[in-house]
């Protein structure tokens, strides 16, 4: 993502992991400026979030479920928030995915991130959803050689993956 002023924000909520602000804080080096919406309570504000959504967003960066308190975003409300303004929607889903239903499709969510280690009873394996639509317009920072179009030649890399991968 691109942090040119004047869209330079990074909308989070106060009840997210602490990795999230101090991920996004490091950021700030590229220009990111980062925004944290809430009211200090158990439950995510979510007036208080959408107001902090503005045409300044780059991106807004949030938990569906709080590894605090429990509590369940609305994603419906936020992915619209955001979209009326140009900016991506990116989800941490680590804490509901496997126990609550989400259809990123039916969002129109962005990114989302998840895991099977929490309540699938898997082996600490992670994965990323990325809308399909918005995956040309990525332009990756930092990759390994896997995000190229065809790895296993082992050859010069002629261009990125079509897919996510091309973010591995």
């Amino acid at each position: 993502l691109d942090f040119d002023a004047p869209r330079d924000r990074v909308v989070t909520t106060d009840l997210e992991f602490p990795t999230v602000p101090f991920l996004w804080r490091g950021f700030a080096r590229y220009g990111a400026t980062l925004e944290v919406a809430g009211g200090g309570g158990p439950d995510f504000d979510q007036d208080a979030l959408e107001e902090a959504i503005d045409e300044r967003t780059v991106c807004v960066c949030v938990s569906h479920g709080s590894y605090s308190t429990g509590a369940v975003l609305d994603l419906r409300r936020v992915v619209d928030r955001a979209h009326s303004v140009g900016a991506y929607v990116i989800v941490d889903a680590y804490q509901t995915v496997g126990v609550l239903p989400l259809d990123v499709t039916a969002l129109g969510v962005d990114f989302l991130l998840g895991g099977a280690h929490k309540w699938m009873c898997g082996a600490a394996t992670a994965f990323l959803y990325v809308r399909p639509d918005i995956l040309p317009d990525l332009r990756p920072a930092v990759t390994g050689w896997f995000a190229g179009d065809d790895p296993t030649s082992f050859g010069p890399p002629a261009g990125w993956a079509a897919d996510a991968r091309r973010l591995a």
